[in-house]
């Protein structure tokens, strides 16, 4: 019966303890929402492919050394 009690209360200190970490880690963890906005905000493949077509247009429309000469 002793063996019980001390292995039950063992079990609610370390719940406790993880308890209170994860109270003192929430505050610092990102919301659903703040995620949303940020996933919301980060480019798709045709911002990334739109990007990379004006790039190599930029680089076509340049002159080259041999032009310039």
């Amino acid at each position: 019966m002793k063996l019980t009690f001390k292995a039950i209360c063992d079990v609610v200190r370390s719940q406790g303890q993880a308890i209170r970490e994860l109270e003192r880690t929430m505050p610092t963890k990102t919301s659903k929402a703040e995620l949303n906005a940020s996933l919301n905000l980060k480019a798709n493949v045709s911002d990334v492919s739109r990007t990379m077509a004006e790039v190599a247009a930029s680089i076509e429309s340049k002159l080259s050394f041999e032009e310039i000469q």
